[in-house]
């Protein structure tokens, strides 16, 4: 069995704390749609290993994709590229 991974490293202009729960919260709200990034599917909460994890590592803030969680954050972030203001 392979496990595909991925990790979106985000570059902040600003100083981040160390809560990732708000990290998790920002791509929960923006993103809603992708119950993955939340774990909850019309109000109940999806019991299950999180395929989408959140990270503060030395400042950095990561979001790392486990099999499905890989194929959302690869959506999420050509969506973003794609409509980036260069």
């Amino acid at each position: 069995m392979k496990v595909k991974t991925l990790t979106l490293t985000l570059v902040p202009d600003r100083k981040v704390g160390t809560n990732a729960s708000k990290l998790r919260g920002f791509f929960a709200t923006r993103f809603n749609e992708y119950t993955l990034l939340h774990q909850h599917n019309c109000d109940k909460v999806i019991y299950m290993y999180p395929l989408v994890q959140y990270k503060i590592l030395k400042g950095i803030p990561l979001v790392f994709g486990i099999n499905e969680g890989v194929e959302i954050l690869q959506e999420i972030f050509n969506k973003y590229e794609k409509n980036r203001v260069r």
